[in-house]
């Protein structure tokens, strides 16, 4: 190989070290300064978790809620006086309680529970609910007066069920009428009774 063919390929290779070190410096430089961005940048917290705080009256440091506190335990009645202690969680509905402890006379005719279009978890929070709202009056139960305060307050899509009801002549609407799966336990409902009539007669068997 010539001398100049020699000169002209170290010099070549030169070249090529130098830009490739300026390229590496480069892309360093480049991740340097966005973790320094990313660093002196706002932080942000979760934003389910901050409303879900707010929304429970949680604070910074709260301990989450014991299993006790957890748990909600109330008496479903029938028809022939039959008493049954059923313990639910918070947050779950009285239809969903009474299926885990096979009470019969409380479980709804569809296919799928029946979820309302959103439900009132505290004064400043009202969760919405992907479903198509209550269809079935099936869950039908009697509140007494004593209780009625700590129950939810009827939504429309309740208010409907209840009124097809009384239309369909399945029942007359009364005072204490509610319907089961939009009542949605919390712990204010501790040791509360809730009267169950006999189920209506499924349509298709």
């Amino acid at each position: 190989m010539s001398a100049i063919a020699r000169s002209g390929m170290r010099g070549g290779l030169l070249a090529a070290s130098a830009l490739g070190r300026s390229a590496g410096a480069g892309a360093r430089t480049w991740a340097a300064q966005g973790v320094r961005t990313m660093a002196s940048g706002p932080s942000f917290e979760p934003t389910s978790s901050s409303t879900y705080a707010k929304a429970h009256d949680f604070k910074p440091g709260d301990a989450p809620p014991s299993i006790a506190e957890s748990v909600v335990k109330f008496t479903l009645i029938d028809e022939d006086n039959k008493r049954v202690e059923v313990a639910g969680l918070v947050g779950e509905s009285l239809t969903e309680a009474a299926a885990r402890f096979k009470f019969e006379d409380l479980k709804d005719d569809l296919v799928l529970a029946p979820l309302p279009l959103s439900r009132k978890v505290t004064d400043l929070w009202t969760e919405d609910i992907f479903g198509d709202g209550i269809q079935s009056f099936q869950t039908h139960v009697l509140v007494p007066p004593k209780y009625q305060h700590l129950m939810p307050p009827v939504g429309p899509d309740e208010d409907k069920a209840l009124s097809n009801m009384d239309a369909l002549g399945r029942g007359p609407r009364l005072p204490e009428s509610r319907i089961g799966a939009s009542i949605f336990l919390t712990k204010e409902m501790e040791g509360v009774e809730i009267y169950v009539p006999d189920p209506f007669p499924a349509d298709i068997p």
